[in-house]
């Protein structure tokens, strides 16, 4: 249940002598939780086998593209959509809200590493390039578009008929997307349900403890010195993040969202905001034109917006990646770039070669382990014996610091810089 054979990381023979994670720094206890997540797993292998068995080519095909509303690059769509047409405020939020959703899902999968679903007998339909536990997609599916409606329900006068439209739409969103992770095979039932009650809790942190009003308020009225320690928060939070053991976008990914999350508190906070306030599209008022022309002006500025910051992030990468690089060797530190090699290095499948470290077996009085009388189902599974250390602890991504100040630029420019640029256009 591990990477594929590879010889950049620990030297071994399989590519993987053992899995440990930082999840078992807890001794006993994190082992034993760890134990237990796999097996939970394990255990919804005859429901994956069973949906494969009835997959379908038109099914297949639906869920293929229905997989793309869970991801990264679809959030951020919809982000640039709700700052430039629809709602600062909710944009603001509800990328806010995203950052949190990356920062703890993936901290959850660096720090338990659990393999992705079996294959065999699984048939997997998807790309899986980092941990499986819990599903990134399942949380998103929960806290991401609930939060659109619980927003909308409070701070927009919509009819009834509207709102029970918008819960039927989030609900079929929220259902495909989550099922979507079972019928491709590339996360068990347990990955599925720790995803769901993962952005259940992110969910009732921003609307039933009002952490959103909290949040807007401090970042958008405080003229507190407190908000000069951002960079110094975003670099705690980097620093605490656990990484993925061998090469994964993980890490990298939290720290892009990180980025874009202070871009977006610079771009909010009245002291290191540039330009005055620009209203979304529609906070400005319908405009009295066609339906067509309304919908002309949204391309439109959906178009130039999105070139916009593709040009930021692309004229941003090549500057500050080798700064990256030669601030990291000049602390005599070995560096890699996830972004280059994480898709050619290993696949994180259930398969003979994952070991789990230092499974205890029957414990005697002392607390001694009896090696000799194992209780470990999985016959592969190393007891109370060194692990070599993990690709990502002897070499340091090169990825990390550059992301967090470019996708700082790109959070700044998405939520004040481009709008500007929508003024001085006349868009």
């Amino acid at each position: 249940m591990a990477p594929e054979k590879t010889s950049s990381m620990d030297g071994s023979e399989d590519g993987c002598s053992t899995v440990a994670s930082p999840i078992e720094r807890l001794g006993k206890p994190g082992r034993w939780l760890r134990k237990t997540m796999l097996e939970w797993s394990l255990h919804g292998m005859p429901l994956l086998v069973a949906v494969q068995n009835r997959r379908s080519k038109a099914w297949t095909a639906f869920f293929r593209m229905a997989s793309f509303l869970g991801e990264e690059d679809f959030y951020t769509i919809v982000n640039c959509f709700l700052i430039w047409i629809i709602d600062q405020r909710l944009a603001f939020l509800f990328g806010i809200l995203l950052t949190l959703s990356f920062y703890s899902c993936n901290t959850l999968k660096n720090t338990f590493r659990l393999p992705r679903p079996a294959v065999p007998p699984v048939d997997t339909l998807g790309v899986m390039h980092d941990w499986s536990f819990p599903s990134h997609h399942s949380v998103n599916a929960v806290a991401m578009p609930w939060y659109l409606y619980f927003y909308s329900l409070e701070a927009y006068s919509l009819s009834t008929r509207a709102m029970c439209l918008f819960f039927c739409l989030t609900s079929i969103w929220s259902c495909i997307i989550m099922f979507d992770r079972i019928y491709l095979g590339v996360h068990s039932p347990a990955d599925v349900v720790a995803g769901g009650l993962l952005g259940v809790s992110l969910l009732a942190g921003f609307r039933v403890f009002h952490l959103d009003v909290l949040l807007d308020t401090f970042v958008t009225l405080s003229i507190s010195p407190a908000l000069y320690l951002v960079p110094l928060w975003i670099g705690f939070l980097t620093v605490v993040h656990p990484e993925s053991g061998y090469p994964t976008l993980t890490r990298s990914e939290t720290m892009c969202m990180l980025g874009i999350a202070q871009g977006f508190v610079l771009a909010n906070w009245p002291v290191t905001s540039v330009f005055a306030p620009l209203p979304a599209l529609f906070e400005q008022g319908v405009p009295d034109q066609p339906l067509l022309t309304l919908a002309g002006l949204v391309v439109l500025r959906m178009a130039v917006g999105m070139v916009a910051l593709l040009l930021v992030r692309g004229g941003l990468k090549p500057i500050f990646r080798p700064i990256s690089k030669l601030i990291l060797e000049a602390f005599g530190l070995r560096t890699f770039v996830s972004s280059k090699i994480h898709k050619t290095t290993i696949t994180f499948y259930n398969k003979r070669t994952y070991k789990l470290p230092d499974y205890y077996g029957k414990v005697d009085t002392s607390g001694v382990v009896d090696e000799s009388s194992p209780t470990d189902p999985l016959p592969e599974v190393l007891r109370n014996r060194p692990y070599p250390p993990t690709f990502t602890d002897t070499h340091s991504d090169c990825d990390i610091p550059m992301r967090v100040v470019v996708y700082t630029a790109v959070g700044w420019a998405g939520l004040e810089g481009i709008p500007y640029l929508f003024t001085c256009l006349g868009i």
